[in-house]
């Protein structure tokens, strides 16, 4: 059963969050990777340099996607636990402040994607292994798409407080729900 709640401050839509996040850092991984490669004189793939490369390569995908796999009856459970939320209205009625909190989310993206690329990419002199970062971004892209599935079979949208506010914060972890079902939230959502 869900509890009700009426907390609706710097709430944003689950999956067109995530996916923004992602999108941003898989563009920004590979601008990185670009510059890589243009400007990698041997790649780093001598020695032991090759085998770790091939390990992080193929050992992040591998391991975004256990964890999404692992973690998926758990993600379920807390979205059917999502607190719904009551007053509809005074959350769709800030387009402005949510498309102002999906873009500090984008550039929180554009952040992560460059530090963890430029830092296997360009420091360690491994643009092979940080190709890892791209496939790994796939995966987790997919899985939002996983998550928009789940949306549309329950019939509701999540909510959720996004990085740039939650970081840190204990009080603003957890999903919230709205019916999907009610007009006013499917015009607000596009």
């Amino acid at each position: 059963m869900s509890r009700k709640t009426y907390v609706t401050k710097d709430l944003v839509r689950y999956v067109p969050m995530r996916r923004r996040l992602c999108v941003a850092a898989l563009a920004a991984t590979a601008v990185i990777e670009l510059i890589a490669f243009a400007t990698a004189d041997d790649f780093g793939f001598e020695g032991t340099g090759r085998l770790a490369q091939v390990a992080l390569a193929v050992g992040l995908p591998a391991l975004f996607a256990f964890v999404e796999v692992a973690g998926w009856k758990r993600q379920v459970c807390a979205f059917a636990d999502a607190a719904q939320i009551v007053p509809i209205p005074a959350l769709l009625g800030r387009e402005g402040e949510q498309r102002r909190l999906l873009r500090k989310t984008s550039l929180f993206g554009v952040g992560v994607g460059v530090t963890f690329s430029q830092a296997l990419a360009i420091q360690a002199d491994w643009p092979i292994a940080a190709l890892g970062c791209l496939a790994g971004l796939l995966v987790t892209l997919v899985s939002t798409e996983r998550v928009r599935a789940w949306e549309r079979r329950n019939d509701v949208h999540l909510w959720v407080f996004p990085p740039t506010v939650s970081w840190g914060r204990a009080d603003k972890k957890g999903y919230y729900s709205t019916p999907a079902a009610n007009p006013a939230i499917s015009q607000g959502a596009r």
